[in-house]
C-alpha cells in the first residue's frame, strides 16, 4: 500500500524558506512521503514525474498540495488543478495583513485552497473583515520557531545600524525615503529589500543592503532599531522587544488610521524625517506580549501546528 504523499510547490524563495521547517517534520515520518518543488530552482524529497499537477510533474497524485500563495503563477494553476482533482489544497499564508486595505479584494475567498494557516489573530480579523467564510487557521509562522533562542549566522554588519524595510517599488514610500536618508546620517542604515522589489539598485547605491529571505531574522535580531511603512516583516522584531518607526499613512484604499490608533503603544508612529539622540532614546519599545497579537504563540511549535492541519487533509 502507498504511503500518503504530500506535495510542497511555490515560486518564491520566501516561500521555500517558509515550507522548510514543515518539510522537514514530514521527511522524518517514515510513514508519509513528500516532495517540494522551488519552481525552476530546486527539487527535494521524493523523486518522479509520473502525474502531471498542472504546471509541474510528481511521483504520483499527492494526497494533499502545499502551496505559499494559491491565487497567481504557477501556484495557482498547480492549486486550481488539484482542486478540480479532488486533492485538498493547504496554503501557508505568504505573509500576514497589518492595515485594512480595500485594494485585497482576493482575500474574500481562498479558493482553490482548501483552508489557509495565518500568523496570527490580527490578520485573521482582518481576513473576517473581507467577509471571508473559508477555512483560516492561526498557527503561526514556521518561520518563527527559531527566534525564541536565536542565534543568528555570521553576517557583515555595523555594530549599530538601523534597519530599513522598504515596500515595494513606489508603495507607501513618501515618508520613509527621506527618513532614511536623513537617519543615515546619524547611525548606519542597512536594507532588507522587500521579495518583489524591482528597484534594488537604489538602495544598494545607498546603503549595506541584503536581500535573500533567510537575511530577514538576522538583520531584525541584531538592528538597534527598525524603520518600515507597515509590515508584517517587522513581528520577529516585537519578540525582541525592538524600537519599531511606521511611517505609513491614510490612502482611499488604505486605512491606516485604525492600525495607527489601536496600536499607538506598541509602535512609534512617524511622519517626519527630524532624527536625533532624543527620538532614539525615548521610543517605544514593544513587549514580547505584543508579538502574540501579529505572530500567534511564542512557544516554537507553529510548525507543528501546520504538519496538524496538513495531516487532516490526508484521506
Amino acid at each position: 500500500m502507498l504511503k500518503p504523499y504530500i506535495v510542497f510547490f511555490t515560486e518564491r524563495e520566501h516561500g521555500r524558506d517558509t515550507f522548510i521547517p514543515v518539510y522537514k517534520i514530514f521527511k522524518k515520518d517514515v510513514n508519509i512521503d513528500t516532495t517540494l518543488i522551488w519552481w525552476g530552482q530546486e527539487r527535494k524529497g521524493l523523486l518522479g514525474e509520473d502525474f502531471k499537477l498542472g504546471p509541474i510533474k510528481v511521483n504520483r497524485k499527492p494526497d494533499v498540495l502545499i502551496v505559499f500563495r494559491s491565487w497567481w503563477g504557477q501556484e495557482g494553476k498547480a492549486a486550481h488543478f488539484a482542486a478540480r482533482q479532488d486533492i485538498p489544497v493547504v496554503m501557508i499564508d505568504h505573509g500576514a495583513t497589518f492595515v485594512f486595505n480595500d485594494r485585497q479584494k482576493y482575500k474574500k475567498s481562498i479558493y482553490p485552497a482548501s483552508v489557509n494557516c495565518l500568523w496570527g489573530q490580527h490578520d485573521l480579523d482582518l481576513w473576517r473583515r473581507w467577509g471571508n467564510k473559508d477555512k483560516l487557521v492561526v498557527t503561526g509562522n514556521p518561520l518563527y520557531d527559531q527566534i525564541i533562542e536565536y542565534t543568528p549566522p555570521k553576517i557583515n554588519l555595523p555594530d549599530e545600524f538601523a534597519l530599513l524595510l522598504p515596500a515595494s517599488s513606489n508603495v507607501q514610500q513618501r515618508f520613509l525615503i527621506p527618513s532614511a536618508e536623513k537617519l543615515n546620517k546619524i547611525i548606519p542604515v542597512v536594507v532588507k529589500t522587500h521579495p518583489l522589489e524591482k528597484e534594488k539598485d537604489y538602495y544598494k547605491q545607498r546603503y549595506l543592503t541584503y536581500d535573500k529571505s533567510w537575511t530577514l531574522l538576522p538583520l531584525l535580531y541584531k538592528a538597534k532599531l527598525i524603520i518600515t511603512h507597515s509590515t508584517s516583516a517587522v513581528i520577529p522584531g516585537l519578540f525582541w522587544q525592538k524600537p519599531i518607526f511606521m511611517h505609513s499613512y491614510d490612502e482611499s484604499w488604505y486605512y491606516f488610521s485604525e492600525f495607527k490608533d489601536k496600536y499607538f503603544h506598541i509602535f512609534n508612529f512617524k511622519q517626519d524625517d527630524v532624527w536625533n539622540s532624543k527620538v532614539i532614546s525615548k521610543a517605544i519599545k514593544p513587549d514580547k506580549k505584543h508579538f502574540e497579537i501579529f505572530g500567534h504563540i511564542a512557544d516554537g511549535k507553529n510548525s507543528v501546528r501546520i504538519v496538524e492541519v496538513i495531516k487532516s487533509y490526508v484521506k
